[in-house]
């Protein structure tokens, strides 16, 4: 069985990081993903992500190129 948080991120470039590390470092278990959609922040929230999840397995990005809706 597996987990899937879902994460859906703009203009989070300050707070990003903390969140998903901190999802990423649980301990448990069972399998898990982190499914985060960055909705086309214009600030780094998606160059955050990248990098965490060059870190971690876990984290499954999904980057808009506009903003939904």
């Amino acid at each position: 069985m597996k987990l899937s948080v879902l994460v859906p991120a703009y203009n989070l470039e300050k707070y990003i990081k903390e969140c998903l590390v901190s999802l990423c470092e649980q301990v448990t278990d069972f399998d898990f993903e982190v499914v985060v959609c960055d909705d086309a922040s214009p600030d780094n929230t998606a160059g955050v992500i990248r990098s965490l999840a060059l870190k971690y397995p876990v984290i499954r990005p999904i980057f808009k190129k506009q903003m939904a809706g």
